[in-house]
């Protein structure tokens, strides 16, 4: 075998190697998104219920993505909402200063993005969907 064959071969090996791990990816990404969608079946939500209901001014989004941070750090919060089903309003509005409408209208959305903090098993959904571990602060 001489040099260019040598390194022709290499070449094909190295973008066979690198297929083969995206093909892998996208398995193990597509088994992470099937076992979400079972996960939020729990919660009477679909995918197209969050297509629906994401928020379209980043405003808003950033409201309820400090939500769902705040929710997924809240032991006792997640309790609730993973044992009812039900998210929990009112603890909810009393730890964030949020309003309660702006938690109601997002609920659906709150709860999906929640799920994706809490379990790690989820975690490549956040990474995904670009979601910060914390938010900036506005001063």
């Amino acid at each position: 075998m001489n040099l260019e064959d040598e390194e022709l071969s290499r070449y094909e090996l190295d973008a066979s190697l690198e297929q083969y791990q995206e093909n892998e990816n996208q398995e193990f990404f597509a088994r992470v998104l099937e076992n979400f969608v079972r996960v939020l079946c729990d919660y009477h939500i679909t995918l197209d219920d969050l297509m629906k209901v994401s928020p379209k001014h980043s405003e808003r989004k950033q409201t309820l993505i400090r939500a769902a941070l705040a929710l997924s750090r809240a032991p006792v919060l997640m309790t609730h909402l993973q044992t009812h089903r039900l998210l929990p309003i009112k603890e909810l509005e009393l730890l964030t200063g949020i309003k309660r409408k702006v938690l109601e209208k997002g609920r659906k959305y709150l709860i999906a993005l929640a799920l994706i903090l809490s379990k790690p098993d989820f975690y490549p959904l956040k990474n995904f969907m670009k979601i910060p571990e914390q938010l900036e602060e506005r001063v």
